[in-house]
């Protein structure tokens, strides 16, 4: 690749791209290389992120038919890749999906180089959300586990990006000192390590020392070193400033040194500085460079007495920066930990724990007992109307039946009282028994995170533990729920756009589906917003539900639709699979609670049957209904409909 090293990118990729075409390898890993140039040359060269996204999802192609243990480290990388180029294009919910699924693979492989490399990019959102402090934590994490990575020139490259970056975290919070350390630290690592890599990669080793030299230069100036910093920015503007080199960041440093030029008042100099930004701003789209330009602008006509030109420009840069705020908005507002456990969760399965099961054996016999008191009374009818001819049996018989009435009244006040204290006993097993569990699970995870120093046998136990420790926690979860939506007769409802809960429920579920290779696709008539009255909350659980029910009963492979329609009346939801169906016998059954017409999975997963019930209870609660069609191997049909007012 002796192109990149003489700064001629173009020629590089057309060099690569016609080896790559003779020589067709067929090796993965040289495969993911290939287009992992392309990669970083869109991304850093070129600043194309559009493109660059299209390499990363080639890079995450190569391995779709093998991901075997050993490509792992790549897979996520690839994912990793894809999540950086999708956060710089401002699409932050799929940017989040991609770094999820990122974290997935890296976590499977157990490279901790790899684990090390997702909490730099961890730390780059959150340096992007300006929560400097807790990513300074991530990059010193990161810092940690690249320490024992093997001595290549990728992991030397991510290593002083993160002394840099920690060093802009320190800046941020105002410790200025702290992060001229870990500047001058930054710069120290690269030099120890320059003449141990060949030359083909000291371009990238030089725009490295220029980064830092601008971020230098800026600590400088905060403690009056100003001079010190306008040397060190014009080095970085002339290392960065050649051929395929980050003419982003010297763009940066041009703007810090006119800025550095009017704080003395120096405009001259300025705008020889801003002249040569405008020049290349031309050819080089950066809104950040935009923005600062056109705020510097206006500070250099106001000292040049030139009020208008000065508004002009001033007006120019609130504009952008309004639009800028808009776009960050979302990226600022988002908790990246809370979006990885709520894509994390799947739908919760309904079952009741051991524990509980003499007190539903009590229950039955309840029941038991009332059915036969009244099967003893219709005993009692027969008996007295055969009995109507004599007077004395009659009367005996009367009074024997009245008092069996109010036995059965008493039955049924006491079965009344008992389906009370099952209820007050479900929420009160199924709130109690968290805590314990919660802990169990915590030690669990907590030996999880070390598992590696546990024998074989020990590992086994240890995820037996945990998840044995999930399902009792959903358990205690679907218990809650059945209490409440007994208890609960008004519901709380607003106006709620129901295809963004469809498209909701499917980002949410389809991790779960891509475990067995399914597909989850919504109606492409679906591009427009249905509004219904209804619980957000509620309705997406019940959703989610079938939609798991789906997954569960659909063998690998298998397509799941989704989609909705609207009339002025009502609007109706259609979740359809390609699994197994549900048997005729079952039919009558599958949304009564406690059901006996539970199967496992089409892979053995394991069926709880309360998920449904608690569906239709929802269902109903919105005064809608909920009704299926199902043929055995071809596939089911479910149908929800909610009124729209």
């Amino acid at each position: 690749m002796i192109h990149d090293d003489i700064g001629d990118v173009d020629a590089s990729i057309k060099y690569l791209d016609s080896s790559f075409s003779a020589l067709a390898p067929t090796d993965l890993v040289e495969r993911f290389r290939y287009y992992e140039f392309h990669y970083n040359s869109y991304r850093r060269n070129y600043h194309n992120n559009e493109k660059a996204l299209v390499y990363a999802d080639s890079m995450i192609d190569v391995f779709k038919d093998n991901k075997s243990e050993e490509y792992l480290p790549h897979v996520s990388q690839g994912y990793s890749s894809k999540g950086d180029a999708l956060l710089a294009l401002g699409k932050y919910e799929d940017a989040f999906t991609s770094y999820f699924q990122a974290k997935e693979y890296a976590a499977s492989s157990q490279n901790i180089c790899v684990i090390g490399d997702f909490d730099y990019r961890l730390g780059m959102v959150l340096y992007k959300q300006e929560r400097y402090l807790k990513a300074s934590e991530y990059f010193k994490t990161s810092m940690t586990n690249l320490q024992s990575c093997e001595k290549n020139f990728m992991w030397f490259f991510r290593k002083q990006e993160v002394i840099d970056n920690i060093g802009l975290c320190y800046y941020h919070l105002g410790e200025n000192d702290t992060a001229i350390h870990y500047y001058q630290k930054a710069l120290a690592y690269i030099n120890e390590n320059y003449a141990q890599f060949p030359a083909i990669k000291r371009s990238l080793m030089n725009q490295a020392i220029a980064v830092v030299y601008g971020n230098l230069a800026t600590a400088y100036h905060t403690t009056g070193k100003t001079a010190e910093a306008k040397e060190l920015l014009r080095k970085s503007i002339a290392i960065n400033s050649l051929p395929a080199h980050d003419k982003y960041d010297a763009q940066i440093s041009r703007l810090k040194l006119a800025n550095y030029y009017l704080d003395e008042s120096n405009t001259g100099e300025a705008k020889i500085v801003l002249d040569e930004i405008k020049k290349i701003s031309d050819t080089l789209k950066s809104e950040f460079v935009a923005l600062g330009f056109e705020k510097t602008m206006s500070e250099y006509y106001e000292l040049s007495g030139d009020d208008k030109k000065a508004l002009a420009h001033l007006t120019t840069y609130i504009n952008l920066k309004d639009s800028s705020d808009i776009k960050k908005k979302n990226l600022l507002e988002t908790d990246i930990n809370a979006r990885f456990e709520n894509l994390k969760k799947e739908q919760e399965i309904v079952a009741l724990a051991e524990s509980n099961k003499r007190k539903q054996e009590y229950l039955i016999l309840l029941i038991v007992g009332a059915l036969m008191s009244i099967a003893i009374g219709i005993l009692i009818v027969r008996n007295w109307r055969k009995s109507r001819q004599n007077v004395m049996i009659l009367s005996k018989l009367n009074k024997h039946v009245k008092d069996q009435n109010i036995k059965n009244e008493e039955t049924l006040g006491a079965l009344a009282k008992s389906n009370k204290e099952k209820d007050r006993i479900l929420q009160a097993v199924s709130h109690d028994i968290r805590n314990p569990i919660l802990a169990v699970s915590s030690l669990a995870e907590l030996m999880e995170i070390d598992i590696d120093s546990f024998p074989e046998e020990q590992k086994e136990y240890i995820l037996l533990i945990k998840e044995a420790c999930t399902h009792a926690l959903n358990i205690s979860n679907d218990l809650i729920e059945i209490s409440a939506s007994k208890q609960v007769t008004e519901l709380e409802k607003e106006y709620t756009d129901l295809t963004a809960i469809l498209k909701s429920c499917i980002n949410l579920l389809r991790f779960r589906a891509a475990q067995k290779n399914q597909q989850l696709t919504l109606s492409s008539q679906q591009d427009a917003s249905i509004d219904i009255y209804a619980n957000k909350e509620k309705i997406i659980r019940v959703i989610s539900n079938i939609i798991t029910n789906a997954i569960k009963f659909t063998p690998e492979g298998g397509l799941i639709s989704i989609g909705a329609t609207a009339d002025s009346k009502e609007a109706v939801i259609t979740i359809t699979d390609e699994g197994i169906g549900i048997p005729e016998e079952y039919k009558d059954k599958i949304f009564d609670m406690f059901t006996e017409a539970k199967r496992p999975g089409t892979e053995g997963e394991k069926p709880f049957g309360l998920g449904l019930s608690i569906s239709k209870q929802i269902v109903e609660a919105h005064k809608g209904k909920i009704w299926f069609d199902s043929k055995p191997n071809i596939g089911t049909t479910f149908y929800i409909s909610i009124p729209l007012n």
